[in-house]
């Protein structure tokens, strides 16, 4: 990273020349007060700068020009890494005086190195202005009179302080109306502009959500050219940023002053649009001062892609927070950021409600479906037993109601202490975890070998003697909440991707509140058959058959593990699923062994192999552990696994930029191993034969990004897009490269097709 110069003095430095200023302008000479003519910063006799005061052809501006001896310069209001802020008070009879109009400053080297830090201000000749406002009500017989003050710093590998007292009647001279009026033109030209008169888009995003006293932070100032106009029409602007070492220390010059500190670093394309541009930052801010400031202010220097140069004026949000205060820190990739600005346009309350509806429908996932059957049969029973019962069944809502809702908020909780610790994670992050893949695949085999018959879960006094009865207990409802929240997060469910990219772009309430809502909707179709008597009517009575509904969801719960392993093997390689087989293999015999002395009514013995059970999961994992951090290398098996002849390559945003300037449409999938919906998808429509031919008839680039192992790269890539998980589907189009069409989380093939052709 090329370092180059900081907007923030040494507070040493700064008070050493504060009264080197103060101590030499007592013994510099300066004309006398009420002249419109002034020179100061003498050496040898000769002056250094000359300072004119001239007043505009209609006394609507006033302004000093400053003739500025060759080599010499003066500064900016922000003087950047040494010197002194030009300062001017200027005042002016039965007038009001605007701001002062400052052109765009020039870089001066601070120590001699090209390569090192920078200084700000202007040589040769500059007109520092003002607009004037005349007051009608001023008799026109009175003189109005411009006064200006002065204090200015002139510096060449010496620096010599000056004051000026500058005065003269609003009126212009006549003689030199037209060179004046030519001089206010010149400098007028040189004040940045709007975005808006270039037509671009300025936007910030930082590494971190606030910043506050002491903190270390990234930053970039995004430049989008061509958003609200046609491509004829439109020009695309980049950072004035000279080539090689240091170049884009050239192209911003921040106003921004002490507390905070900016050390440009780089200027660059932004990959993800063709017409975006970045300037990018390394900050940091004093630990001993308040950050008083709460916007980026500076001067941008840009060039068009045939040749022009102009400055643009900055002022950009700049949040800051206390010490201590608690922010969000968007990880190694946190040019993520500009998914925040998405998230907030959705709205809190649409999210929420975004939130519950996918909770609902994850229930139809193939994830859920077998915990929520098993509760369903065994409440059923429960509901049309005696009244004497009914608090039972609507306790027992309530425990599952609260196992998915602690989950959930537990899930919350761990994402925002990991985005607090500087760590970017998505939904179902967990499942990019082996260990964490290889626990719940022992919890599931010990829940089937329960349903199997092998032995009974008794955690509460309410077991029933049914075979649909089994199930019951309060403590067993909240832990196949938990479980249902375990088997949950892999999927990702229609609205569901919208309201958890909102989440992962927010703060941590809205991180939780929206967990919540999507607990409660997961929870609510079994707490609303408890709460609703009649509903258990629709469910058939218990009988032996359902022995059979038992062992076959059983079954479906190994052929959940059977899934897991395949995801497992990603990561932990042939020998990771070989000692995974192994502990379930040991877990379930030591289950059966379990359930033998159950039944032969040996409470101690029981108890005892119970323990067993529990040091046995313990053991087996930190084997499995141990074997999958030998076999870290692994590739994922399913998404990057294309063959030589398969037309779906691996994403990257230079392969997307690359097709698209060949003027070819691209398609995206986001996907990973543990997704079910992207599995369904992949199947069902993007391997159907006409989904296939319109990709090859349209000439599309198809590219796939594999998240099955964490990758910050499309996490970031994700939440850009406003996702948190897979999957993702975008469609870019040639004709719009910065707007790709991102498709719904549930694929249609008309609506695949439908895209791929607006796209072409």
């Amino acid at each position: 990273m090329n370092v180059i110069a900081s907007t923030l003095r040494a507070h040493g430095l700064r008070a050493l020349l504060l009264s080197a200023f103060l101590s030499l302008v007592a013994a510099t000479p300066a004309s006398a007060s009420g002249n419109d003519r002034a020179s100061g910063a003498y050496v040898e006799g000769e002056p250094r700068v000359e300072a004119r005061l001239l007043v505009g052809s209609d006394a609507d501006r006033i302004g000093v020009l400053f003739d500025i001896e060759p080599g010499w310069h003066l500064y900016w209001k922000n003087p950047g890494a040494t010197g002194l802020p030009t300062e001017l008070t200027m005042q002016a009879d039965g007038a009001r005086v605007g701001p002062v109009l400052w052109p765009a400053p020039e870089p001066f080297d601070a120590g001699g190195d090209a390569d090192g830090p920078k200084s700000f201000g202007y040589a040769d000749q500059v007109l520092l202005a003002s607009a004037l406002e005349l007051d009608p009500a001023w008799a026109a017989e009175r003189p109005r009179t411009a006064r200006v003050d002065v204090d200015l710093l002139v510096c060449e590998r010496e620096c010599i302080p000056a004051h000026f007292e500058l005065a003269r009647e609003l009126t212009p001279d006549a003689a030199d109306a037209a060179a004046t009026s030519a001089l206010f033109q010149q400098y007028a030209a040189r004040v940045p502009k709007s975005p808006s008169a270039l037509g671009m888009e300025l936007e910030v995003w930082y590494s971190q959500s606030a910043i506050r006293p002491g903190d270390h932070f990234e930053a970039a100032i995004a430049v989008h050219s061509c958003r609200n106009a046609a491509d004829a029409d439109c020009t695309t602007w980049t950072p004035d940023a000279p080539a090689g070492a240091g170049g884009a220390r050239e192209a911003f010059f921040p106003e921004l002053t002490e507390p905070v500190e900016l050390t440009l670093s780089d200027a660059e394309p932004y990959p993800a649009s063709p017409r975006t541009h970045l300037l990018t930052f390394a900050g940091a801010s004093d630990g001993d001062e308040a950050i008083a400031v709460d916007r980026l202010r500076g001067v941008l220097r840009v060039r068009s892609e045939d040749g022009a140069h102009e400055t643009v004026a900055v002022d950009l949000p700049l949040p800051a927070a206390a010490a201590g205060a608690p922010v969000t820190m968007l990880g190694q990739h946190w040019l993520a950021a500009p998914a925040a600005s998405t998230a907030g346009a959705l709205g809190l309350w649409k999210a929420l409600l975004l939130a519950l509806v996918g909770g609902l429908v994850l229930n139809l996932m193939p994830c859920v479906l077998p915990v929520l059957a098993i509760k369903v049969f065994g409440v059923a029973e429960m509901a049309r037993a005696s009244d004497g019962g009914r608090r039972e069944v609507i306790g027992h809502g309530a425990a599952y109601t609260g196992g998915v809702l602690a989950s959930m908020f537990g899930l919350a909780v761990a994402v925002v202490m990991l985005r607090a610790a500087g760590q970017s994670v998505g939904w179902g992050f967990q499942f990019q975890e082996p260990i964490y893949i290889a626990s719940v695949s022992a919890v599931l085999v010990a829940f089937a070998m329960n349903l199997f018959g092998v032995f009974e879960i008794n955690l509460g006094s309410g077991a029933l003697a049914s075979v649909g009865q089994d199930a019951s207990g309060l403590r067993r409802s909240f832990f196949e909440g938990l479980l249902a929240v375990a088997l949950a997060t892999p999927c990702s469910a229609p609205f569901l991707g919208t309201a958890v990219g909102f989440a992962f772009a927010s703060d941590p309430t809205t991180i939780v509140a929206i967990f919540l809502m999507i607990g409660l909707g997961l929870s609510a179709p079994f707490a609303a058959i408890t709460l609703v008597p009649s509903w258990a009517s629709w469910v058939p009575r218990s009988g032996n058959w359902l022995l059979t509904v038992r062992a076959v969801l059983g079954f479906a719960l190994i052929a959940t593990v059977v899934w897991l392993l395949s995801i497992f093997g990603a990561s932990g390689g042939v020998p990771g699923v070989v000692a995974l087989v192994a502990l379930l293999v040991v877990l379930a015999f030591t289950l059966w062994t379990f359930g033998r002395m159950q039944a032969a009514g040996h409470p101690r013995l029981t108890l005892a192999l119970g323990l067993g059970v529990v040091v046995v999961g313990l053991a087996g994992l930190n084997g499995v552990s141990a074997q999958v951090g030998g076999s870290s290398s692994a590739s994922g098996s399913g998404a990057t696994a294309n063959g030589a002849d398969s037309p779906w390559q691996p994403w990257s945003t230079g392969a997307i930029s690359t097709a698209l300037e060949a003027g070819q449409p691209v398609f995206v999938r986001f996907t990973a191993d543990w997704c079910v919906t992207c599995k369904v998808n992949e199947r069902v429509v993007l391997a159907d034969a006409s989904v296939e031919h319109e990709f090859q008839e349209l000439g599309f680039a198809q590219l796939v990004g594999d998240w099955t192992q964490r990758d910050e790269t499309i996490r970031a890539e994700l939440a850009r897009h406003g996702r948190a998980g897979v999957p993702v589907y975008l469609v870019y189009s040639p004709a719009r490269p910065g707007e790709p069409e991102l498709l719904p989380e549930l694929l249609t093939r008309d609506r695949v097709i439908t895209a791929l052709r607006a796209a072409k």
